[in-house]
């Protein structure tokens, strides 16, 4: 499907709402695709691919998921978007990699389940049997300070789906300089090895 035929059946449905929902998720798959099919005509097949997918979570525990909505994440009334993603990503051999490992709690007002949400994409790349990889979104340690459960929930979460692949967002020269937050960091990389 090209991007011509893609914008006539946006305007022949965009009076529907759930067929609008639908087609927000089919615009996501189409620039998928097509972003996978540019990766692989530079890097051949040799080279393994992740595509990395926002973790929005607020709102997650609640049945309109309005902020995964807002999104383009159509997860309700049924639908599985994670599952639509992961099949898009089998379809053009590319690993899922997600965010937010580092969180486990329902913290603030907003709904959020970001353990849960974990939990659902990394279950659905593995119904369909593809490769998963995992990020944290936020700092973890730095100047007098780091989270060790945190760490422990990425360490969990990286065994408890099969993860291939981790990557450790926000060094910072806090992490660098502070002796006891190297210290827990380097702990943390023994661990997940």
């Amino acid at each position: 499907m090209d991007h011509h035929q893609m914008q006539e059946i946006i305007i022949l449905n965009h009076h529907h709402q759930q067929d609008s929902l639908e087609m927000d998720l089919i615009i996501i798959k189409v620039n998928m695709e097509d972003s996978s099919k540019n990766a692989r005509n530079v890097f051949g097949n040799t080279l393994a691919l992740a595509g990395k997918i926002s973790g929005v979570h607020w709102w997650y525990n609640d049945q309109s998921y309005a902020a995964e909505m807002t999104a383009g994440y159509y997860n309700s009334n049924g639908n599985d978007a994670y599952k639509t993603l992961s099949n898009t990503f089998k379809n053009n051999n590319v690993r899922f990699d997600f965010t937010c490992l580092e969180m486990s709690g329902t913290d603030g007002n907003c709904g959020p389940s970001p353990a849960n949400l974990v939990n659902q994409v990394f279950n659905a790349a593995g119904t369909v049997g593809i490769g998963k990889c995992g990020e944290n979104a936020l700092e973890l340690c730095g100047h007098g300070g780091y989270n060790t459960n945190g760490f422990n929930q990425i360490i969990n979460k990286c065994k408890q789906h099969g993860l291939t692949a981790f990557t450790y967002l926000r060094i910072t020269r806090g992490l660098l300089d502070d002796g006891n937050a190297w210290g827990q960091f380097t702990n943390f990389v023994n661990k997940i090895q």
